[in-house]
């Protein structure tokens, strides 16, 4: 599926339209068959359809015991739909067939999925009806009697689905052609809202070889679905039945029916020598852009198919049908289109190979699909456009922020993440294409979606996908993915060179490429880098250098001199770089380690006798007369040894300093060693940290099992002297030894024991400083205690997702703070709710980052000088888990200073309930000479309207001022802009200039 950023960025302008439902449908006027629109524009679109997909990531319901999945039980080989579906109606209705084999011996039971606005009437065995039990979306048949490998059975489900916008959406529309009104029912199922419209197994593991969808509608109407027409029947008595039938394995998810009056246009596409239907059905559209669409599709079949091997339902057919959803959806052999741009109708179609054909074995690895989807539009923008077109567009899907494409909590985590799982998943293609060099890289993408047979069409995960391009590469590809799937951000280069004359004649090119680290703790990564040297004569030679530590030294000989030097010249890496002539020496340091006095490695700093052991190289040019002075960071340690005269220092010399400490009994904590480096006419500053005497911080690592403490180890490197205990090694004389302790259960929500409570009482009472954090943590804890040093009580949860942070009064009662968290890692989608005392009313830590991204709210009963425990009702790791921010660090430093007592905790307003920014109409439209646009802003903050021509020009600008929240409108009335389509943002930012929320309508002015 595409979702909005990408289709208002690559209009492809088709022929003229009418203006049609101004929030539903693209249909934008053009110039150029072949058009690469800006990034911002295609990024603005793309978000419809993640919007569209986000509505059916819901969070699932758990109603099992940790391992077990009864969705492995059995194998569906079949499903058959019969259903009714009229115009006008609330609902539809039918029956499911569902054929299926057993995989375990003596299963008694199979478990479904249907949604709570299916009325589930019976079902059937042949003749026997059976007993089925509902738990939320999860229905639970029971078999006749106790079944075994390879039974072979067929269920038959009577039920009506209820329209509640979960699976199907029910909407009137103008039809373009005939200026009718239309009834239109579509689908929408990705990722879990197949069972929003019939009872199924909802689960992307097994495709069902074949499926069968026949519906009964009004005779005016007409019914798309899977696969190729078997039957379109009028019955005489007001009604017909059509019926689809998909050959070829199939998700649920991709199942879909789309009913109304459509527009209807067929022609063909061919392809070796054989040729397959190209449909398009809509309702919004001319009859020229239908044409335009149709050529697009054509040309865009021709080009993939010469790219991934032949369409995968050459014998079926292709179309595009027309959906109210927003976006795209790549319903197999039919994509369910919300907009129509050249962009749109290709990212699609690849999906027909990536994520149809073959489909991500869970949601973990959506970046399959996606990734691909993004990426194909790239490479046929190449083969129309040529090679710039495609850097051109890869530039306008560059993602430089953190989270993992690898999506770890499918249930609770946005799958549809269109920096992470769309653009970073087609960037990811994009280097593992230049890693490989294109003839590995085509023919293990050929092979890997392999021939048209039915083992072909299958699902698969990242490890098999790694495991199939080693084979082609020929060399493990781990590093590759370790970093760019399973890691987060990405590289910066700089580098640095100069050149030496060669004695008779020629150059030694000496070349070094630092990689910062993007943020303390984050990988180095292992990339090949390209290097383009030009030489005097202008001849240009090109070189790999493969670069996988902070600094990679390279030297290299050439005939003439080098007038410049460029790495990754044309963008093959996903990061930046910056290139600098080396005048001055750059001492890059390789090592340091602490030695006792016998120089055996050491953890800390002892008190007496210890030795600081610094192995560096000189990454730039020669320094004459080095010397090496270390500072101490206390009174308490003296350093021997110093200054260090090193002489004069080539380029690549490796040195080691020796510097001798003689510590006193009071040092603790992290401390920091400035080192400064002298040589004639310049010098380097740099500093490192090294712990001493007892940690300051203790992390209490109660998660469960899982690896949230990674979280707070990185952030908390090189920053401040932790250490890392699991629960049952808590005592209280670790605790009395730590400034800070931080208790941390991840998604857990373990209550504490009554030793442990009386710990942490203890160690409060001490003036010692705890946090306590965890999704659910509050909830589970022993009442009364909860009452007493934090002051609250937990009075419900799961109240709303990812919706408000730190809300008083409201809106569920009084006297109550919603404590809940908005941006931050995937478990952080519900909180807990929390009531306060009377005379101790609960304040809310409100955190942003230096980018203004990242809001966490910190509740704590009574604040004030003598505070010190904090309850969260989160994870504090959520601040840095999903790419929102990455400043854990801070946030613990803070607290450190906190517990210190050199601070107290900011402490700011609560943010009020945040909706989305909606233009709820705009009228007239056509209009002339101006239009009204009426909005529901969610905040009060400052109102601007941009206006674009479908060019992605900006044509018109204006600062609206200060809005309150609530209803709204905008005059807007152009003053010298000729007929044709427009299309209107209005975005609101709040009190600090935050962007909070925008919103895009299409315009259609007539002269």
């Amino acid at each position: 599926m595409l979702h909005l950023l990408t289709l208002l960025l690559s209009l492809n302008l088709a022929p003229a339209a009418q203006a049609v439902d101004t929030d539903q449908n693209l249909l934008p006027a053009g110039m150029h068959e072949h058009w690469l629109a800006p990034a911002e524009l295609r990024h603005t679109w793309r978000d419809s359809e993640i919007q569209a997909k986000e509505r059916a990531a819901r969070k699932l319901l758990d109603h099992t015991d940790e391992g077990d999945d009864p969705f492995v039980d059995y194998d569906v080989s079949y499903y058959e739909l019969d259903l009714e579906a009229y115009a006008g109606g609330g609902s539809l209705s039918g029956t499911v067939t569902m054929n299926f084999s057993v995989l375990l011996d003596g299963l008694e039971e199979i478990v479904l999925h249907a949604s709570d606005n299916l009325t589930l009437y019976d079902i059937f065995l042949g003749e026997t009806e059976l007993d089925f039990d509902r738990n939320g979306d999860w229905l639970t048949v029971d078999l006749p009697a106790a079944a075994n490998v390879g039974d072979e059975f067929s269920f038959q489900i009577h039920y009506q689905a209820t329209y509640n916008n979960c699976g199907v959406l029910s909407t009137y529309q103008q039809n373009a052609q005939t200026g009718e009104t239309i009834h239109v029912i579509t689908t929408q199922a990705e990722p879990y809202d197949a069972r929003c419209w019939w009872p199924c197994k909802d689960d992307t593991r097994d495709k069902a070889d074949s499926v069968l969808v026949r519906v009964t509608t009004d005779d005016f109407n007409t019914v798309v679905s899977n696969g190729t027409l078997r039957l379109d029947q009028d019955n005489g008595d007001d009604t017909r039945t059509v019926e689809w039938f998909e050959r070829w394995p199939i998700v649920t998810y991709l199942v879909s029916i789309c009913v109304t009056k459509y527009n209807h246009m067929e022609t063909t596409w061919s392809h070796n020598f054989i040729e397959t239907p190209m449909h398009d059905w809509s309702w919004g559209l001319t009859t020229d852009n239908q044409e335009w669409a149709m050529d697009r599709g054509r040309e865009a079949l021709t080009v993939l198919s010469s790219l991934y091997g032949t369409y995968p339902f050459q014998d079926e057919k292709y179309g595009h049908a027309q959906y109210t959803w927003g976006g795209a959806m790549e319903h197999q052999t039919c994509s369910s289109m919300g907009f129509y741009t050249e962009t749109v109708i290709v990212h699609e179609l690849s999906h027909q190979w990536w994520g149809d054909k073959v489909t991500c074995n869970t949601f973990h690895d959506i970046w399959l699909n996606e990734g691909w989807a993004t990426y194909s539009e790239a490479l046929y923008y190449e083969q129309v456009l040529g090679e710039s077109a495609l850097h051109q567009h890869m530039d306008g899907e560059e993602f430089l922020g953190g989270g993992t494409i690898y999506v770890e909590h499918p249930e609770t985590e946005n799958i549809f993440d269109g920096n992470l799982s769309y653009s970073k998943g087609g960037w990811v293609n994009h280097m593992l294409r230049h890693v490989m060099g294109d003839n590995d890289f085509f023919l293990g993408i050929q092979a890997w979606l392999g021939p048209n047979e039915l083992e072909s069409h299958r699902t698969a995960t990242t490890a098999e996908f790694q495991d199939h391009m080693e084979e082609y590469y020929g060399d493990p590809l781990d590093w590759f993915f370790e970093e760019w799937i399973y890691g987060e951000f990405y590289p910066e280069y700089h580098a640095y060179w100069n050149q030496q004359d060669i004695p008779g004649g020629g150059v030694t090119l000496q070349l070094v490429i630092h990689q910062d680290q993007v943020d303390i703790g984050h990988q180095l990564f292992t990339m090949p880098v390209d290097v383009r040297i030009t030489k005097s004569s202008g001849q240009v030679e090109n070189r790999v250098i493969w670069c996988s530590e902070e600094d990679t030294p390279y030297t290299a000989t050439f005939n003439e001199s080098i007038t410049s030097l460029e790495i990754d010249p044309e963008d093959w890496i996903l990061g930046a770089s910056e290139v600098e002539i080396m005048s001055d020496p750059e001492l890059c340091i390789t090592s340091i380690t602490l030695l006792d006095s016998s120089l055996n490695p050491i953890p800390v700093i002892p008190v007496g006798a210890s030795v600081i052991k610094i192995d560096l190289q000189n990454c730039g040019a020669m320094a004459e007369n080095l010397v090496a002075t270390l500072q101490s960071p206390t009174d308490d340690i003296t350093i021997d040894d110093n200054p260090q005269v090193l002489g004069d220092t080539d380029f690549l010399a490796e040195l080691t300093l020796l510097f001798h400490l003689n510590t006193g009994s009071s040092v603790n904590g992290l401390l920091n060693f400035p080192l400064n480096f002298s040589w004639n006419g310049g010098e380097m500053n740099t500093s490192f940290n090294l712990a001493a005497g007892e940690a300051e911080i203790l992390l209490v690592d109660d998660d469960g099992g899982d690896t949230y403490e990674t979280y707070y180890t990185e952030a908390l490197d090189d920053l401040a002297y932790y250490t890392v205990i699991q629960p049952e090694a808590v005592t209280a004389d670790l605790l009395a030894a730590s400034t800070l302790v931080v208790w941390f259960q991840g998604d857990q929500g373990r209550a504490l024991s009554e030793s442990e409570r009386n710990m942490v009482d203890d160690y409060r009472e001490s003036d010692g400083h705890i946090v306590l954090t965890g999704q659910d943590l509050p909830s589970a804890q022993d009442t009364g205690w909860i009452m007493g040093p934090f002051g609250s009580t937990v009075t419900g949860t799961d109240e709303v997702d990812n919706a408000l942070v730190g809300l008083e009064y409201g809106p569920f009662s009084q006297d109550e703070y919603y404590f809940l968290f908005n941006g931050g890692a995937g478990n952080q989608t519900h909180m807990d709710r929390i009531e306060s005392m009377i005379d101790c009313p609960i304040e809310v830590l409100r955190y942003f980052s230096p980018d203004g991204s990242g809001v966490a709210g910190v509740c704590d009963g009574c604040f004030g000088e003598d505070a010190n425990a904090l309850l969260l009702g989160f994870g504090l790791e959520g601040i840095s888990g999903a790419g929102t921010s990455d400043d854990l660090g801070d946030v613990l430093m803070t607290l450190l200073a906190w517990a210190r007592g050199e601070t107290d905790l900011p402490f700011g307003d609560p943010i009020p309930v945040t909706q989305d920014f909606r233009i709820s109409s705009v009228y007239p439209n056509p209009f002339n000479p101006s239009t009204i646009l009426a909005f529901t802003a969610p905040i009060a903050g400052t109102l601007k309207l941009d206006v674009f021509n479908l060019r992605g020009q900006l044509v018109d600008q204006q600062t609206v001022g200060l809005v309150a929240s609530g209803a709204g409108h905008v005059n807007w009335q152009p003053d010298a802009l000729a007929s044709g389509l427009y299309l209107a943002r209005l975005s609101i930012t709040d009190h600090l200039g935050k962007l909070r929320s925008t919103d895009v309508a299409k315009l259609m002015l007539v002269r």
